[in-house]
């Protein structure tokens, strides 16, 4: 069917046209400036992090598969937009990666939100369930499935007469784009946004745990000191002097540890919040397809899943500046690595370093002094 287009509708054709290029261009260059740098910070600051945990692993592969994400998909928009000449198995592999790597960062991202979800709800339970070993064990396999589903795009890609890489339509590459679509966006966003509202539910009786527990606490700690005041006198106190460092040595410890995992868990928290929010234009665009696609219907969603795309590749960029704003503990140690004093002094990096160091040497010392004594 031969469609006529009005002068009004062809001016208006090639304005949408060339918005639709620029904008595809700034997304891609934008992606690529922000992302490589920012994961590249972010990757330092995540594997020189003590002490090391389950979770920063996660997040640390995550942000190296964010990294080569980023840099693949700027490389294949650069040699798509110049049409540069590659060979047919080669042309293959480079769309088995460009689909590869954002499929597992997304993936991981489950993984960790669960993971986040599994130690807020079972705290007890989590050392034993989630060790290195079977984290790593984890991780592998799901990159090997994910890897296995991509390779037979290496030998489902054809060629122009000029060397550009075209995908060969046929039903295994139509059934493949129904299941691209649940794999990387729906499946990761429906588990994404029912562990973040479990999260937000289990971080709520957890504060409300803690306010119980620390008003009981209180109260027994008052009944003791006056129940041990009254019958043991002054050796008692004594001896419970002797005993106290340890005691609020690990304590301390019990508390830095809380904290630390409390951090972590907002932080991912706010990752996924992200991750559905800048997924959802993309999702919503794949169920307004116009029908019949022709003229300027086509074109204007051409135009908005556009934009759509571009705001979905940004989650593969931004994360770095989540975790910096959301979690205080990577803030500091990223400014002790870039060594930005002034940034250090309003981090709060230096104040507390020192405050720690002094408590932590005076701590030894009582240790000290009260295994010297036993």
């Amino acid at each position: 069917m031969l469609v006529l287009q009005s002068q009004e509708n062809i001016d208006y054709i090639r304005q949408k046209c060339t918005q639709a290029r620029i904008t595809r261009h700034c997304f891609a260059i934008t992606s690529f400036a922000v992302g490589v740098p920012a994961n590249t910070l972010a990757l330092v600051a995540l594997m020189t992090l003590r002490p090391r945990s389950i979770g920063l692993f996660y997040i640390a592969l995550l942000t190296a598969s964010d990294f080569a994400a980023v840099v693949l998909r700027f490389v294949d928009y650069l040699m798509v937009e110049h049409a540069v000449y590659t060979p047919l198995l080669l042309c293959g592999f480079r769309g088995t990666l460009v689909n590869f790597f954002p499929c597992y960062a997304n993936w991981l991202l489950v993984v960790i939100v669960f993971e986040r979800y599994y130690t807020l709800r079972f705290p007890l339970h989590k050392n034993a369930h989630f060790t290195f070993s079977r984290a790593r064990l984890l991780v592998a396999g799901l990159g090997l499935v994910l890897f296995l589903y991509n390779l037979p795009r290496t030998f489902m890609a054809g060629q122009t007469q000029g060397g550009y890489c075209i995908a060969i339509e046929n039903f295994i590459y139509e059934v493949m784009s129904d299941i691209d679509q649940v794999l990387l966006f729906y499946g990761p966003l429906v588990l994404i946004f029912l562990l973040v509202g479990l999260i937000a539910h289990a971080l709520l009786q957890a504060q409300e745990a803690r306010e119980r527990m620390f008003a009981s606490h209180s109260l027994q700690a008052r009944d003791d000191k006056r129940l041990s005041t009254a019958i043991e006198g002054n050796n008692s106190r004594s001896r419970q002097g002797s005993e106290a460092p340890l005691n609020e040595h690990t304590s301390r410890m019990l508390r830095q540890q809380r904290k630390n995992e409390r951090s972590l868990t907002i932080m991912m928290f706010c990752a996924a919040i992200f991750f559905v929010v800048m997924t959802c234009p993309l999702i919503v665009m794949m169920h307004v397809r116009p029908d019949p696609m022709v003229g300027v219907a086509e074109l204007n969603f051409k135009f908005n899943i556009t934009w759509a795309r571009g705001l979905n590749m940004l989650t593969h960029a931004a994360n770095f500046f989540l975790y910096f704003m959301t979690c205080r503990r990577m803030r500091n140690h990223l400014c002790k690595i870039l060594r930005l004093g002034n940034l250090q002094t309003l981090c709060g990096c230096v104040g507390n370093d020192s405050v720690q160091s002094a408590e932590t040497e005076m701590t030894n010392s009582r240790l000290e002094h009260h295994a010297n004594g036993q």
